[in-house]
């Protein structure tokens, strides 16, 4: 069973790297040397937009999506909710926007 677990940990963090050098945050090298290293400085690499890419957008519902926006019949009727919605996007973005692979590494989250 815990082969089972290794296999499967190696796996998902192969596809996590994958993707991640698709959109240009990592190049890997084959070999007995080889390994993936950072294509840019960790002080470069912005998580807002590592999210972004890897997940898509950031606004909790589609209705106040900046990039993926979506109709929504409650619109409507002045949906109450949808200000709030915005204001948590606008929040995420915010905090993500401003925090840098480095600042995660550093522990630098309370600037």
């Amino acid at each position: 069973m815990r082969e089972y677990v290794q296999i499967s940990v190696s796996q998902y963090l192969e596809q996590i790297l994958l993707h991640l050098k698709s959109h240009g945050y990592v190049k890997s090298k084959r070999g007995v040397r080889g390994g993936h290293i950072l294509k840019e400085l960790p002080n470069k690499i912005i998580i807002g937009n590592v999210i972004r890419d890897l997940e898509g957008p950031l606004a909790p519902m589609s209705c106040v999506s900046i990039t993926a926006y979506e109709y929504c019949p409650l619109e409507d009727n002045n949906c109450l909710l949808k200000p709030l919605w915005a204001l948590i996007r606008d929040q995420v973005a915010e905090l993500l926007d401003n925090t840098t692979l480095k600042d995660l590494l550093e522990g630098n989250l309370y600037k």
